[in-house]
């Protein structure tokens, strides 16, 4: 397993009221939707998909002890990256749907960034609880056309983004998509069969290597810090996808 490679944090940029960017002294070279494990020192580890690859950017939510130890942090300090690991999205052209929820716009706002690059025409769907809490709204609109949907109906339309991109999905060619998973499932079913999705999961990974199962999926094994975090629609059928998910002592927690 790598040691993890030591940087200092250069600015912290406050994104939303819950959502930090950490941006890093310098980076290391990875693919778009490839994650590091990022050690906060004398805390934990835990898996993150950088925002901004050079220099690393890293875009966290506040949802639990490592990641509050993490908010905790200042410039100046440091923090220790391993890897990257996993796998990548497929860039593919023509019309393309990008949908984020939550922190999910983490792993999409590189790729937005590299598929607008190729040239193909971008359509992005941004929801959160609240206008506060649409992650990368302004970043995404100078790449191409947004929509946005809040809980509280404070922006854009009143309540899930899902609601709005079930009745949009057949207009694109390729759809990605990062969030909770409950919203990942309803959109990856409702895909149809002429639409290629990939989807970014997010689920509690400890080794990154693929050694210790923490992260394996039903009824394969499947890996996800290996074989994923980014997953086709012929890869999640038949899964647990959707269903339940493993905390860190490996108890089923369904959503």
């Amino acid at each position: 397993m790598d040691s993890p490679v030591i940087f200092e944090i250069a600015d912290i940029i406050d994104e939303t009221p819950n959502i930090k960017t950490f941006v890093l002294d310098g980076g290391i070279d990875c693919e778009v939707g490839q994650y590091f494990m990022v050690w906060i020192p004398g805390v934990d580890e835990i898996p993150i998909s950088p925002s901004k690859i050079t220099p690393t950017g890293l875009t966290v939510q506040k949802v639990g002890p490592a990641t509050e130890e993490m908010f905790d942090l200042s410039v100046g300090d440091q923090v220790g990256l391993r890897g990257p690991y996993g796998n990548t999205f497929t860039i593919r052209g023509g019309e393309v749907l990008i949908v984020s929820g939550g922190c999910g716009g983490a792993p999409l706002l590189p790729l937005a960034k590299k598929i607008k690059e190729g040239g193909s025409e971008l359509t992005i769907a941004v929801g959160g609880r609240n206008k506060e809490e649409l992650l990368f709204e302004d970043q995404f609109n100078r790449l191409g056309e947004v929509f946005v949907a809040t809980e509280d109906g404070s922006k854009g339309y009143e309540g899930y983004i899902t609601t709005p991109v079930l009745d949009v999905l057949g207009d694109f060619d390729t759809v990605y998509s990062c969030g909770p998973e409950p919203m990942l499932k309803k959109i990856v079913e409702n895909t149809p069969d002429g639409t290629y999705i990939e989807v970014s999961l997010q689920r509690y990974v400890k080794c990154g290597v693929g050694v210790c199962g923490s992260c394996c999926m039903d009824p394969d094994g499947t890996r996800l810090c290996v074989e994923g975090p980014v997953f086709n629609k012929e890869e999640l059928d038949g899964t647990e996808f959707g269903e339940y998910r493993r905390n860190a002592s490996g108890q089923k927690i369904r959503f």
